[in-house]
Order: C-alpha cells, then sequence, then structure tokens
C-alpha cells in the first residue's frame, strides 16, 4: 500500500510532538511538509523531522496529490478555516484543541465531514493513556461500585511571556482561558471514563494576568450517573502538578502528581475489602494496557488506523462536541454566575460565542 503523505501546518512547540508520533508510523506514512508564518521555522522543522517541504502559505500543499493528511497545529483561531479548506480540498484533517472556537463552527465542520466523507479527529490524547483506559475498564467492569466523584487538579505554571504572545490572551484568538485550551484534557478524560455532564457551575478569573481570559478556574461538574466532580486548574503554580481521583463504594483510583504524564503513568486503584482489591489486581492482570511516555502516539496512530479502515476516528466530531459542549456551559457558568444545563441549544448566544455581548 501506498504510504500517506502527511502535512502538518505550524512549525511551533507541538508540531514536533505530532511530527514524531507519525514519523512512527513510518511504513504508513510519509512526513512531506511543514509551514509556518515564519519560513524559517518550517524549514528548521523539515530539516529536523526530513521533511522535503516548508512553505508559509498552507494552500499551496492542499493542491498536492501526494499529500492526503493534514495535521493542525497552529494557533485556535486559525483551526476553523484551515479545517473547511482541507476537507473541501480531500485531505483527512487532524486538528490540535481546541478543535474550534464554538459549537457553531464544529455544526459547519461536522457538514464539512459528512459531505466529504473523509477523516476528521481532534487532539485529546488523555483518553489512550493506560491508566486513563484501565479506570474506564475498571468502572464498565463494575469494580468501582457506584461512582461518587471525580476530580482532575492541573496546577502548571506559565510566565507572563507565555501571555504575552498575542493569540494566547484573547476569546479572539484563544477561544478561551486555560480551562478551554489546557484542562480541557482532564475534563474530557473525566467524561471518557464516567460519562456524560448533565450540568456544571465554574468561577474563572485572570488572579495573576492582565488579561481577559482566565489564569484560574475552578468548575463543579454534575455527572449523569449523579456523581459529583471537579476540575481546578492554575497556571500560576510554585511547583507544577496534576492529579485525578475517583472515588467509588467499592474502589478508588488516585493518580500519581506529575503535571504532563498523570494520564499515562500507574495510578493506584485502593479498596478497603481485602477480596475486592484482588479481585481488582486479577482484572488489571487480563487487561493488555501497556505504560509508555507521554504523547500523541496512540492517539495519532488510531487515526491513521481509522483512515485506513474508512471508519471515524476515535475522537472524531461526535466527541469533539461532547467536550466543547461542557466547556461552552462553562464559561456560561462564569458568565451568568448559575448552574448550566447541558445541552447548550443553538439558539444560545454562547453557541456561536464563549464571551458574547449579552
Amino acid at each position: 500500500m501506498e504510504k500517506l503523505g502527511v502535512a502538518i501546518i505550524g512549525s511551533g512547540g507541538m508540531s514536533a510532538g505530532h511530527a514524531d508520533s507519525f514519523l512512527q508510523l513510518d511504513q504508513h506514512i510519509k512526513l512531506m511538509a511543514f509551514t509556518d508564518i515564519d519560513l524559517s521555522r518550517a524549514k528548521a522543522r523539515a530539516r529536523e523531522f526530513g521533511a522535503p517541504i516548508a512553505v508559509t502559505d498552507y494552500q499551496q500543499l492542499l493542491k498536492r496529490s501526494d499529500i492526503q493528511i493534514i495535521s493542525i497545529v497552529s494557533p485556535p483561531f486559525h483551526h476553523f478555516q484551515t479545517i473547511i479548506d482541507s476537507l473541501d480540498a480531500g485531505k483527512h484533517v487532524l486538528c490540535e484543541k481546541p478543535v474550534v472556537m464554538n459549537l457553531a463552527e464544529l455544526d459547519q465542520v461536522e457538514t464539512a465531514v459528512h459531505k466529504t466523507g473523509l477523516g476528521f479527529g481532534g487532539a485529546f490524547q488523555w483518553r489512550f493513556g493506560a491508566s486513563v483506559r484501565q479506570a474506564k475498564a475498571l468502572h464498565e467492569a463494575g469494580m468501582f461500585g457506584d461512582i461518587m466523584y471525580a476530580s482532575n487538579n492541573l496546577y502548571w505554571l506559565r510566565t507572563r511571556e507565555y501571555f504575552d504572545v498575542d493569540w494566547r490572551n484573547s476569546y479572539q484568538k484563544a477561544g478561551g482561558g486555560i480551562v478551554f485550551n489546557l484542562a480541557c484534557h482532564g475534563l474530557d478524560a473525566l467524561m471518557f471514563i464516567l460519562g456524560d455532564i448533565e450540568h456544571v457551575s465554574a468561577e474563572l478569573d485572570a488572579l495573576n494576568y492582565q488579561m481577559e481570559i482566565e489564569d484560574t478556574g475552578v468548575v463543579i461538574l454534575r455527572f449523569k450517573n449523579k456523581a459529583l466532580g471537579h476540575v481546578a486548574a492554575t497556571v500560576n503554580a510554585q511547583q507544577q502538578r496534576s492529579r485525578v481521583e475517583i472515588i467509588g463504594t467499592k474502589l478508588e483510583a488516585i493518580s500519581n502528581d506529575d503535571p504532563y504524564c498523570v494520564a499515562y503513568e500507574p495510578w493506584q486503584f485502593r479498596s478497603i475489602d481485602p477480596g475486592h482489591q484482588k479481585a481488582v489486581n486479577e482484572f488489571l492482570k487480563t487487561q493488555n494496557f501497556q505504560y509508555e511516555p507521554a504523547s500523541h502516539r496512540r492517539l495519532i496512530a488510531e487515526f491513521v488506523e481509522a483512515i485506513m479502515a474508512q471508519r471515524e476516528p476515535a475522537v472524531g466530531v461526535s466527541e469533539i462536541r461532547r467536550s466543547l459542549q461542557v466547556l461552552t456551559a462553562i464559561y456560561k457558568a462564569n458568565r451568568l454566575k448559575r448552574t448550566i444545563d447541558l445541552p447548550i441549544q443553538k439558539d444560545d448566544p454562547f453557541f456561536t460565542d464563549l464571551n458574547p455581548e449579552l
């Protein structure tokens, strides 16, 4: 079978992770090109990963018959148009989060995906981590009993220089703040394990940096299975750390505190009942979950497998919509200072803008 050519749109920090993950699939993939508004940066990435092409305009790549997959890692405000242009040009598309800026844009992407029949996926890679998948398997097997509480605390550090990059400090270009752009991974992992969310409340604020998007946020979740949960995030920590905890009537799960590898390194699964603990341990031995360093590798491998099998990727439009619905409700809850039920409807002003004029 002829290899699939890949072009990566954007040559910033995230491009290396995507490129490395695609190159690990060299039996199916040929990395062809990098683009960036800074040509020198695109050329540097192309040299680093052995791609023959570096350009500033991604439209040049959409005309090439030797490129079948577009991987988008450009700033968020570029995503929507790049997705639409790529699908219209007959290319499969993988896009970094936030995939689009609002639910209205996602509706248009979904229409384009259905019209073209092409593969489309988003980058929620935490759900591919071995520990997250173990927790999901345990839940589906009833090992937790009734889950009562689930949480993700994400305490990272981002300096003033990070937010001085113009696209990172506004709703117009970033879509939202750290909940939208960073804590979305933990939120997606909790939903992957526990299922859909019924309603949310939230407090978001810029407590350290003077900007319109938040650098700190606390979100309260009510899952449809009646479990409570929270996501707490800040980028003002003195020591970076992340943690996931899930508490059930028969079992609890506790991650380590690694800030960026929390989904990928071993969790503790603990029960006060020795017999149940033994059953949990035996169950986990039957599951083929392999630990590996944090990366996009499994996400991208599954995306390529889906393209080759002509099926929807695991993180396709429907899964992206689940996440974006909750994120939209979070920003609405913060703005209106009340609990917001899901789903967000099409006539809601937040459907088209996370920071609408009211």
